[in-house]
């Protein structure tokens, strides 16, 4: 069997779950995914942050892996520079918010990592992801059920407690089955309709509806239609123009059914999203910004004036918004841990932390992510600085460059191509809504479809 070959996902999978006959590759794509799904909340949370970097190690001890010396050199210098910061400033280093940090960014060594022929076994993942989009619909249902008493919710906070794998958090579990709607969606579009990718789409797409409400449908929706209007030879190759008249005339009765239905069912919503659409145009015409998130930037940016030489190296890992600067500060987390302490640089106490705290975030309306004073792409570059987010931003830009420039033959690994370099263009903007990057439960997809892409043509097809 040709693994490369677009043969049926379920035969794949299914045929093959037996784990004595799963090869290292296979396991470890079954392993890593599946942790990927644990919670983020509790002490289960540390397995999925610490399957990656044990992973790593294990295999290379077994020597069945090898390492990218181009990405860990770059990922090392960019760890150095981090703390050279603290060379400057050695009076804000806490070990603490360090070494948390260094935790919750340890997916990212998936991309240093090259498993030889890795690539083969693209089908296996897929069916991988539509298996657990499945089960995780069907989970998500019947907990949102218990934990509501409906399928809809009333208002834009769902709650870190409502749907997903053991009770995870909402967004997080929205972000992630979206992500996985889509990699199905593009298996679609390529041919590939077994029941198994069909069901996981669906089931994928649900998932994310329940994870946040109705309008996730509506950007899926919307974003296919953008893809069908202005790229239709490239998502959908030999299709007629009247299928894709039909298709058109479809998605756009569809998108307006589902707005429909989010007014109707989620008039909160509606009214908190007016209030957005009126105030936040202030903030770009010199008027007061009230938004938790444009505050932090606008404060981050005046920061980088004030020191621009102490922060040339940034404020260090774990010292302004990341989630360990965020958990260390003691009211993050519903209930903060009493194995972890409090412990918050100066950056972290006078500007995030008056932004983000339990007496904000408790008030319905006002923990949405416009509030939120966090994303990853300014945790980026103040805590590593510009000189760091410079070399990531570069390491990020060839990484797609060296996947655009793959040549695959099997359709399989074309789709695998194609599904890494859209979701390298589309991870900058959601990087901007939340610190996703330290959220292993969503990045260790994305890093392995990555590494799959990357070893295009470095192995002969089987």
């Amino acid at each position: 069997m040709m693994l490369g070959h677009p043969i049926k996902f379920s035969r794949l999978f299914f045929r093959r779950t037996a784990l004595r006959n799963l090869s290292f590759a296979e396991l470890s794509l079954l392993a890593l995914m599946l942790l990927s799904w644990f919670p983020v909340s509790g002490g289960l949370q540390l397995l999925a942050y610490l399957a990656v970097p044990i992973f790593i190690v294990g295999a290379l001890l077994l020597k069945k892996i090898y390492l990218s010396k181009t990405v860990t050199l770059a990922l090392l210098f960019v760890l150095f520079l981090a703390f050279a910061g603290f060379i400057i400033h050695p009076q804000e280093l806490h070990w603490s918010n360090v070494f948390l940090s260094i935790l919750t960014f340890s997916s990212v060594g998936l991309l240093c990592v090259r498993i030889p022929k890795l690539e083969l076994y693209f089908p296996f993942l897929l069916g991988i992801i539509a298996t657990l989009s499945i089960a995780e619909f069907i989970m998500a249902a019947f907990q949102l059920y218990r934990t509501t008493g409906s399928l809809l919710f009333v208002s834009m906070s769902s709650g870190d407690s409502a749907v997903g794998s053991l009770m995870t958090n909402a967004h997080l579990f929205a972000v992630k089955m979206l992500i996985q709607a889509f990699l199905l969606a593009y298996a679609l579009l390529f041919g590939y309709r077994s029941k198994l990718i069909i069901l996981g789409f669906i089931g994928a797409l649900g998932g994310a509806v329940f994870g946040s409400v109705l309008s996730t449908t509506a950007l899926f929706l919307l974003g296919f239609l953008v893809l069908v209007y202005f790229l239709p030879h490239v998502f959908l190759p030999g299709i007629s123009f009247k299928l894709l008249l039909l298709l058109r005339g479809l998605g756009i009765i569809a998108l307006c059914g589902i707005l429909a239905l989010f007014v109707f069912f989620q008039a909160d919503n509606v009214t908190y999203a007016q209030n957005i659409a009126r105030t936040l145009p202030r903030a770009f015409t010199g008027g007061t910004i009230s938004y938790g998130k444009l505050v932090a930037l606008d404060k981050s940016f005046e920061l980088l004036k004030e020191e621009p030489f102490s922060l040339a190296f940034g404020t260090g890992l774990g010292h302004f918004s990341s989630r360990a600067a965020l958990i260390l500060s003691g009211e993050y987390l519903k209930q903060h841990p009493n194995y972890l302490p409090v412990s918050m640089s100066s950056y972290t106490r006078e500007i995030i932390y008056p932004l983000w705290n339990k007496s904000i975030w408790s008030v319905q309306f006002q923990d949405g992510v416009l509030n939120q004073p966090f994303q990853s792409l300014q945790t980026l570059f103040m805590e590593f600085g510009p000189l760091g987010f410079l070399v990531l931003c570069i390491l990020y830009i060839s990484l797609y460059y060296q996947i655009m420039k793959k040549k695959p033959h099997l359709k399989a690994h074309k789709l695998l191509q194609f599904s890494a370099l859209s979701l390298i263009i589309i991870l900058p903007f959601i990087l901007l809504t939340d610190n996703w990057l330290e959220y292993p439960q969503v990045t260790i997809l994305i890093w392995l479809l990555i590494t799959m892409a990357q070893n295009l043509g470095e192995s002969s097809a089987v």
